[in-house]
This record gives C-alpha cells, sequence and structure tokens, in this order.
C-alpha cells in the first residue's frame, strides 16, 4: 500500500518542480543546488514506485517483502513531509522584484540553517533509498515499468447498472406479496442484494396507478438508508421532506407532525439496513399503523431478528445466495460486452471457478467482474486473479483483491469514501473537489481537473466499486455510495496503509504519523490533538467544537477541513489563515456568523463550500481570493421556522438590505467555475462578464 504515499510524495513533488521552472534565470543559478536535489528526489520516487508491483505480489508470503513496501510507504509520506515543509518560501515569492527578494532573503532561507537541514534531509532520503535498493536485490525483486491502465476517453457508465439476475422470480413473488402484507422484511448476509431487491420492488409499487391496483396505489411514499448509527430525527425529516410535508413542519416536532401527516394517508417507505429493533421502535412512533388504508412498509436487515419484531414470521423473505446457474449468468453478462461474446472454453472453465469462489454472493460476483472486465481476456490474466482469490470463499479477501488491482492514482480516490460515514451519499461536485484539493489529481493544464476527476470516478464504477445514486436531468451523476462490505474494506485498508484514522484510534496512533482524521456520530468539544501533519479534517457529527480550538493554526499541513455538524462554534478564529496549504473548507451547521478576514491569505483554497451555514454575513473577503474556482454560497431561508426568524430577524434585513456586498468590490476573478445560491436580483453584468471561466 506504499503506492497511496508514493502518490502524495510525486504530487507534491511535481508542484515543487513547477516551482522551480518557473524561476529565471538568475534565480535558476542561485538554486541550482536546490534544483539538483528535487529533480533527484523525482526521480527516485519514480523508481520505487516501478518496484512496487512485483513486491506487492510477494508480500502476503514474505516477510521481508512486506517490510520494504512499509519502508518504501514510510519514506514517501516524509518526503512529502520535507517538501511541504521547505516549498512555501519558493511558492509564495512574487515575480516581481523577486531578485531583490532573493538576495535579501536567500541567507535566511536556503543559505542559513534551512539550508542545511534540507541538505541533511536529502542525504538521509539518500541513504534509505540505498537500503531499500539492497532489500530489493534480497528479494530480487526486478523494476517494471509503471503502466497506465486509466482508461480516460471520456465518462461513459457501464450499461448495466440495475443487474436481477436470480431475482426476476423473487421481484414477481414480492410484489404479489405486497398486496397482501404490510411488511415486507427482506433479510440476509451483507452483499447478496438485500437493497437491489428491495429498491426495485418499491420503485415498482410507486408506479402503481390507481386503476391497476386498488391496494398499490399510494398518494406518498419515501425510502431512507437507516444503517447502524442513524440519527432518528434526520432520518424522519428525510422521510417527511419526501412525502411532501411542508419545511416548516418538519423542522421542528417532526415526530408529531409526521405522524398526524400520514394518519389516513396510504404510503410506501423503504427502511434500508436496519441493524437494532430499537432504532425501528424509535422510528414507528411517527408511522401510523394505517393498515386499514393499504400503506406498505418495506425493510431490510442483516438480522432476521429485526425483520421478525417488524413485521412477524409473516413478512419475512430470507435471500440466500445465488444458486451456481444464476451466479455464472451474472457472471458472464457483467464480465462480457454482450451476451454473445464468444469466449474460448478454457476461459469458460476459469470463469466457472471464479465464480465458485464467489460463493454465490452478488457483490464478490459483480466485484470481481468488474476486475475482469478491464482486463485481456486471456487464459493468463484470469488464472492470476483465481489464484489469488484463495482457497476459502472469504468475501473480504475478494473485494481486497479488487482494491489491489486498481492503479496508484485510483487507489486513494477509492479509500477516500471510508472518510464518509457508512451508507453516506456523497456528491460528486463534493467528491471530486476533494480528490483536487488533496492533491490526487494534478491541475494538468491540457484537461480541467474536474473532468480527470470524473475519469477516475467512472473507472471505479465500472469496477461496480462504486454504487450510483442519483442523476442529474442530462443523465450525468449528481451521487453515488459505497456498499458498507467495501467501506469496512477502506476503513480496513486505510489504517494498514496509514491513509487515514477514525478519531478512536489517534490516541493509540503515534502522533506524528496521523495524517487524516474523520469522526461520525460522536458529540466532540474540541480537538486538541497534537498531529502536526494532518492533511485533513472530517467531521460528521451532532456537536463539535474544533472551530473554537487555537490547535486549528497548528495545522500547517492541512489540505482539507470538512465539518458537517448541528452545531459549529459563533466564531471561526483567525488562526485558520494560518493554514496555509489548505485547499478545501466545507462548513455546515448552525451558529457560524461571519467569515475571518483572515480567510482571504489561503491562497491554495480552491472550494469554499458554506452552503449548509445559516445566516452567514458575507464581507469582501472571497473576493481576494483570485485562486478559487468553486465559491457555494449559503441557501437564503426565508421558510425558517418561527423561533428562528425572531431570533434572527435583524439579520435576515441586514442581509436584504446589504446585498450589494456582492457588487460593490471591484474585482476580476479569473478562476471561479461554481457561483452557487447567489440570489439572482444581485447579477449585475458589468461584474458578471468578468468571470470568464
Amino acid at each position: 500500500m506504499a503506492e497511496i504515499a508514493l502518490g502524495a510524495a510525486n504530487i507534491v513533488l511535481t508542484k515543487a518542480i513547477d516551482i522551480l521552472g518557473n524561476l529565471g534565470v538568475e534565480d535558476g543559478v542561485r538554486l541550482y543546488w536546490l534544483k539538483q536535489d528535487i529533480y533527484w528526489i523525482e526521480r527516485q520516487m519514480r523508481f520505487l514506485q516501478s518496484l512496487l508491483k512485483d513486491a506487492d505480489a510477494m508480500h502476503e508470503q514474505n516477510y521481508v517483502a512486506t517490510n520494504l513496501m512499509n519502508d518504501i510507504r514510510d519514506l514517501a509520506y516524509d518526503v512529502e513531509d520535507i517538501m511541504d515543509t521547505y516549498m512555501p518560501a519558493l511558492a509564495t515569492r512574487e515575480r516581481k522584484g523577486f531578485l531583490s527578494w532573493l538576495l535579501s532573503s536567500i541567507n535566511n532561507i536556503f543559505c542559513d540553517s534551512s539550508a542545511r537541514d534540507f541538505v541533511m534531509e536529502v542525504q538521509a532520503i539518500r541513504r534509505r533509498v540505498d537500503e531499500i535498493n539492497s532489500a530489493r536485490n534480497l528479494l530480487n525483486v526486478t523494476q517494471s515499468v509503471p503502466g497506465n491502465k486509466l482508461n480516460v476517453g471520456g465518462f461513459a457508465w457501464r450499461k448495466n447498472e440495475r443487474t436481477f439476475v436470480g431475482f426476476e422470480e423473487r421481484i414477481k413473488d414480492l410484489t404479489l406479496k405486497l398486496r397482501d402484507e404490510d411488511v415486507i422484511s427482506i433479510v440476509a448476509m451483507g452483499g447478496t442484494g438485500k437493497t437491489t431487491l428491495a429498491e426495485e420492488l418499491f420503485r415498482l409499487a410507486t408506479l402503481m396507478k390507481e386503476d391497476d391496483s386498488s391496494t398499490l396505489h399510494f398518494k406518498c411514499s419515501a425510502k431512507v438508508v437507516v444503517s447502524q448509527e442513524p440519527n432518528v430525527k434526520e432520518l424522519l425529516q428525510d422521510i417527511a421532506r419526501q412525502v411532501g410535508l411542508a419545511k416548516d413542519k418538519w423542522e421542528e416536532k417532526v415526530e408529531v407532525n409526521l405522524l398526524e401527516y400520514l394518519t389516513g394517508k396510504r404510503y410506501v417507505i423503504l427502511f434500508d439496513d436496519i441493524w437494532h429493533t430499537q432504532t425501528w421502535d424509535n422510528l414507528y412512533k411517527s408511522i401510523p399503523k394505517n393498515s386499514e388504508n393499504g400503506s406498505k412498509i418495506i425493510i431490510t436487515s442483516r438480522q432476521k431478528s429485526v425483520g421478525l419484531h417488524i413485521g412477524g414470521e409473516s413478512s419475512l423473505h430470507e435471500l440466500p445466495p445465488l444458486n451456481p446457474d444464476d451466479s455464472r449468468k451474472l457472471f458472464y453478462e457483467m464480465v462480457t460486452e454482450s451476451p454473445d461474446t464468444d469466449l474460448s472454453q478454457e476461459l469458460r472453465d476459469l470463469g466457472d471457478q471464479i465464480v465458485e469462489r464467489c460463493g454465490g454472493v452478488p457483490l464478490s460476483i459483480v466485484v470481481t467482474a468488474g476486475l475482469l472486465s478491464i482486463r485481456e481476456k486471456t487464459v493468463h490474466a484470469w488464472k492470476r486473479v483465481l489464484d489469488r482469490m484463495g482457497q476459502d470463499k472469504d468475501v473480504s479477501k475478494i473485494l481486497a483483491l479488487s482494491y489491489q488491482d486498481l492503479d496508484f492514482e485510483l487507489k486513494p480516490c477509492f479509500l477516500y469514501f471510508g472518510l464518509f460515514p457508512e451508507d453516506y451519499e456523497v456528491s460528486i461536485f463534493q467528491l471530486i473537489n476533494l480528490w483536487v484539493a488533496e492533491g490526487f489529481i494534478n491541475l494538468n493544464r491540457e484537461r480541467a481537473p474536474e473532468d480527470i476527476g470524473e475519469d477516475y470516478l467512472a473507472e471505479l464504477i465500472d469496477r461496480n466499486l462504486i454504487q450510483v445514486c442519483r442523476r442529474r436531468f442530462n443523465g450525468r451523476i449528481k451521487s453515488c455510495r459505497i456498499h458498507d462490505l467495501l467501506h469496512n474494506l477502506c476503513i480496513s485498508l486505510a489504517k494498514k496503509s496509514n491513509f487515514f484514522n477514525t478519531l478512536s484510534d489517534v490516541t493509540s496512533t503515534p502522533a506524528m504519523s496521523v495524517r487524516r482524521v474523520t469522526t461520525y456520530g460522536d458529540s466532540i468539544t474540541s480537538f486538541k490533538y497534537q498531529t502536526p501533519k494532518l492533511r485533513a479534517l472530517f467531521s460528521f457529527c451532532r456537536e463539535f467544537l474544533i472551530l473554537e480550538s487555537k490547535h486549528l493554526g497548528d495545522f500547517r499541513f492541512l489540505r482539507v477541513l470538512c465539518v458537517e455538524c448541528k452545531r459549529i462554534s459563533l466564531s471561526l478564529p483567525n488562526e485558520i489563515g494560518n493554514l496555509s496549504q489548505l485547499g478545501y473548507l466545507r462548513l455546515w451547521g448552525f451558529g457560524l456568523r461571519k467569515l475571518p478576514s483572515t480567510l482571504s491569505n489561503l491562497k491554495n483554497l480552491l472550494t469554499l463550500d458554506v452552503e449548509g451555514l445559516y445566516f452567514l454575513l458575507f464581507d469582501d473577503v472571497i473576493w481576494k481570493m483570485k485562486q478559487l474556482r468553486h465559491i457555494i454560497f449559503p441557501k437564503v431561508r426565508f421558510s425558517e421556522p418561527a423561533s428562528h426568524i425572531l431570533l434572527f430577524r435583524d439579520k435576515i434585513t441586514r442581509c436584504k438590505a446589504n446585498m450589494h456586498w456582492f457588487c460593490s468590490v471591484e474585482t476580476c476573478l479569473p478562476n471561479p467555475q461554481t457561483l452557487l445560491h447567489m440570489d439572482g436580483f444581485n447579477l449585475k453584468s458589468h461584474w458578471l462578464r468578468k468571470f470568464t471561466n
């Protein structure tokens, strides 16, 4: 898994080389030694990357190979830290008057203790590279040329986003059963297709017209994903929104208002992935018992006891693994271009063995088929996959195999899904901008990084590692999520590779090695851990007051800050302006009133997302940030609960009265591609024409 660290180090090195390439002739002469050291490091990183393929194939059976990969990973992370430490001095210099700056400060930066420190760091890197080469020779690992299997020809999606092989008869039977039963409980182990089956049943039910069947015509419908640690109130609010309850009714006293609204209505609601009976008991207090009106409830769960508790024995539908014939049909449908694709008998024999190893688990079958669909259809390629699957029909091992087959550019993109809560629906816009901010996507001048990000996402979907949730009106993907078994895999692999830690692991991990932290479900008063090399911090909590902490200014390497909570501290500390590497800032919740002026110091910030903040007041701070690509403003909310309107009436008035802030500053921002949720009343041609991108 060292390739993740190598990818990060290579990205930083690319930035450093770009900086050096922009130096003038005189500058280049003065900093010749610096350029040579950086070019040498860059060559070594490329070289180490080329060793990983064979070392990775050996590491599961070879202790020395495992150590070799760990050494490469640690070295790459250290190189990233070194470059992030020494390069900002060059990156922030002004081209105008640079020579005078160089003459006055070269002794203070590159010719004093900092210069000596950098030289010593490079010497230490050279020694560690020599040690890695010694281990490589001991293992007889040869240097292979790193390939690039990414298909970047366009944003195309596989034809089979909805596959029902083996489910056809079950769908018919359950549709008939839905006429007679008030509750349908689909229970099975993870990866067997419960959600696929339930969503198709729900879709068919909502399509029914009154003249089709008097028992399957519904006035309203909703579907929600429950998961292990749900927020019951948020789930009820989501249901209320979907069934059509007025916003002011579901933001306050949703439990009472939803119960009253649904009483007497015929509804169908899908509760996907319920883990505990107590969760259902809390939810069902707001769902009326409307069996006499023909209302229906569909649930999925891994626990049979949950299904029995909710709907009784008659509601149960236990979903077994696919039989051998359906397993093979699903596999070949997914792995070939069309059902008529001709495969040799030898390939089919191998394919049948691969299907058998999947144990009839649809998720294992489609992920393995996704892995093979991008390979050449040769006996050698398929046999190698079969050999790596092992003999024990272990679902987690099969899923991990698909991860190992990813190109190094895609591995961190896939692991990133583990930073979000289980069953979290991720916006594609948000996800790709996070990848860009982290540096997983180089700011290639030939292609927009957003386009490259879409190609990366297309590859993950083609491999059936990511599920499409919603589409836009033009067919493009709007949001996606990851299966919970793959989510668990992301967390497990991230811990092994030190890609990220959950908050509970931070205390047991050496502080100097923590690079990303995520937390969901907990209530935290502040983040006070000493993690000086932190690159990303995510919080999905009910209460999280990190923004009050003065420690925020200590995270000098932080690139991503994403906070989604119900309450954020009343002020954002001025220290946020010290986060010189920050590329992505997302704030969501109540409490924050104004952005500090020091925000304009964030010269690397590409995405500013404050959509989820209420009553935020702006000044001209953001119009000084010429590097911004995406600006998402708060939605102007005039349907707030009465208590909120009374509390903030003066601020709403000020917002309406002072909306001229947007065009009061003469500015020209060359990079913005997105200005979202701007009040159309404020669109002025004399500044709008300045946003050329």
